[in-house]
């Protein structure tokens, strides 16, 4: 067993590098957990007025482990700007080649205020099935609220490199 995930974590690590994005692998000692995950990624590729979007993606497993199949995977997205704009609407949707909607978990909505601007968060949690359908598509387009916008190549990139750190289900 021990072999078999070794493979599979030189196995993902190899697919990042295809992906041209690498994912970072943290253990926590105090948590017991593994973080796997790409940070800070511009999504916002064209469609979009206003500020960009930034995308943070990861899953967490128990153990200090090279690989792991999550329940979730994580896309925390994040914008900065003047005003509130997702303050009354958290709705969130991903169309994916313009025409495959995925239904996704709008799990948690924040924001904050700094000095002159208004710094917003979306938590959408996917499964690692959708997270594939996500990674295989050629296009993702978004709605968060009623802002629109399509991924950008590195944001696709990270989801694709991401994605190929899950093992099979079976494994």
């Amino acid at each position: 067993m021990k072999r078999i995930l070794v493979f599979l974590a030189v196995t993902a690590l190899a697919s990042t590098a295809a992906h041209g994005q690498s994912v970072d692998r943290k253990f926590d000692r105090f948590q017991n957990t593994t973080e796997f995950g790409v940070k800070k990624v511009t999504v916002s590729g064209g469609g979009f007025t206003g500020n960009d979007i930034d995308l943070t993606t990861f899953y967490v497993c128990e153990g200090d482990v090279p690989a792991c199949l999550p329940k979730s995977v994580e896309l925390l997205f994040s914008q900065s700007g003047d005003d509130w704009r997702y303050l009354d609407d958290h709705s969130f949707v991903l169309l994916l080649d313009g025409k495959n909607r995925v239904d996704v978990d709008p799990s948690g909505y924040d924001g904050r205020v700094g000095e002159g601007y208004v710094l917003e968060f979306q938590e959408v949690r996917l499964t690692p099935q959708q997270i594939r359908k996500v990674a295989s598509a050629t296009t993702v387009e978004a709605q968060w609220g009623t802002s629109e916008f399509k991924f950008s190549d590195k944001s696709l990139k990270a989801i694709r490199a991401l994605a190929a750190t899950l093992p099979a289900a079976s494994q």
